[in-house]
């Protein structure tokens, strides 16, 4: 008998597989989330578009599949946005403003189409479909269109190959290229889903931040998605001298990131899961979930700007202290009081925490001496899935820490899926874990204090 290994907060499809986060966007106090998705297996197939709303991003309502394939192909990745000013022409007199769908239609050549809604559920595929024919290219997918305030148009960013295509809009269904990023700062691999929106920095200043998913090999770590900042003048984005390879999360499973548009606040989502094992793991008539919400913002560091993710705020209403040990206290252990619940550590110094049962399974985690936090799953699960899974490549992150002084980290464990933030977002990771049986028990080793939330 499979383990249900279902998370609550974390989005799951009732059945199927899914991959990509896509079109997520904000209308009224209703979030949409749509994903790839297969409806008819497990495996990856062909490529639909799942559709779920919330109001607090933890619970998740199931509606109608949005997008399926047709005669331009498959419903690969894409994004959304909310037509406000009737731009596209899709809303007739009293209606709702149309949400619009953007997304690659993988046929016989990758191209980019839309498609709309004036009641948010059912979808009509523009009529006149592809808005940007393929020029020529291989990989020409994953547009994520945005409002250009600069020119006061529309403008999108495609992937294309190893390196991202900046369109320009003024009604969403004639598109021209404007400019190109990349492949500066490459990684080895093809450039997928990406996103493109503004932060403020801490000095002010407005920056651009460009998101791009790589398809790295195995032996690399596998999928990963990078980011980039620099200014944008409406046209090209500059990207700021990176030095190192900057990652939206060094985790293991966080793959194909991207926002919410037209919410207050930039909200970032990605899969849950890894190319690498994506296929084998064990959760029955399901495969694959979103990550938790972060609420991204930019970070001055010793290393220069940097992306950091906080855990939405509704986890905060959800979750509530349980129980406390005090850093002095001689018993540092507490028994776990479900499969799903948060660990709130304070403290200076190296600090051990581990998740356990009597099966022999342990999930580890905390920050090393000198400042390396570390999570370990070596031990985690006592199933053998996927021999990539089990290699220490996939078992043990090290990360060094941006920040320096006392600690404040949080982690959420939910039945099969840890996102653990730390020092104000500099560490936002997740990572999937597959346990044969619930761990019961936490240990902590270090001068820290701990609450368990629940």
């Amino acid at each position: 008998m499979v383990r249900n290994f279902r998370p609550r907060w974390h989005y799951t499809p009732p059945a199927g597989w899914i991959n990509d986060p896509n079109g997520l966007c904000q209308v009224g106090d209703t979030y949409h989330l749509f994903a790839q998705h297969h409806p008819d297996g497990t495996d990856w197939g062909p490529m639909h578009w799942a559709h779920a709303t919330s109001r607090d991003l933890l619970h998740w309502q199931h509606q109608p599949i949005a997008l399926a394939p047709d005669a331009h192909g498959m419903a690969f990745s894409g994004g959304a946005v909310l037509d406000k000013a009737n731009t596209a022409g899709f809303s007739g007199p009293g209606a709702n403003p149309a949400l619009v769908l953007m997304y690659c239609q993988s046929g016989r050549v990758q191209q980019q189409g839309i498609a709309w809604s004036t009641d948010y559920i059912h979808f009509h595929p523009y009529d006149k479909n592809p808005v940007i024919p393929n020029g020529g290219l291989r990989d020409f997918r994953d547009p994520k269109p945005f409002w250009n305030p600069v020119l006061s148009c529309w403008s999108c960013v495609v992937a294309s190959g190893d390196h991202i295509d900046f369109y320009r809009s003024d009604d969403l269904k004639r598109w021209c290229r404007t400019s190109a990023f990349g492949p500066a700062g490459n990684l080895p691999g093809v450039w997928e889903c990406p996103d493109f929106f503004a932060l403020p920095a801490p000095d002010g200043q407005l920056k651009w931040v460009l998101v791009v998913s790589m398809g790295r090999a195995k032996e690399d770590g596998g999928s990963c998605t990078q980011y980039f900042s620099g200014s944008f003048d409406g046209v090209s984005f500059m990207a700021d001298p990176a030095g190192e390879t900057r990652l939206v999360d060094p985790g293991f499973d966080d793959y194909a990131a991207i926002t919410f548009d037209n919410a207050p606040e930039r909200i970032l989502v990605g899969w849950a899961s890894n190319w690498t094992y994506a296929g084998l793991t064990p959760t029955g008539v399901y495969r694959g979930a979103m990550t938790l919400p972060r609420i991204l913002s930019l970070r001055q560091t010793p290393a220069g700007l940097r992306l950091a993710g906080r855990p939405c705020p509704a986890l905060d209403l959800l979750l509530k202290p349980a129980a406390r040990l005090e850093s002095g206290e001689a018993d540092r252990s507490l028994p776990l009081p479900g499969e799903s619940f948060g660990i709130r550590l304070t403290g200076e110094g190296p600090v051990s925490v581990s998740l356990a049962n009597d099966a022999g399974e342990r999930l580890c985690f905390g920050l090393s001496d000198p400042g390396t936090f570390f999570l370990d799953r070596s031990q985690a699960s006592s199933l053998r899935f996927s021999d990539w899974y089990d290699r220490p490549l996939f078992q043990q992150l090290r990360v060094p820490r941006l920040a320096s002084g006392p600690y404040d980290m949080v982690f959420y464990f939910d039945v099969s899926i840890c996102d653990w933030f730390a020092d104000s977002g500099l560490l936002a990771v997740t990572s999937a874990v597959y346990p044969a049986r619930p761990y019961t028990r936490l240990e902590v080793e270090g001068a820290a204090a701990l609450t368990l939330l629940t």
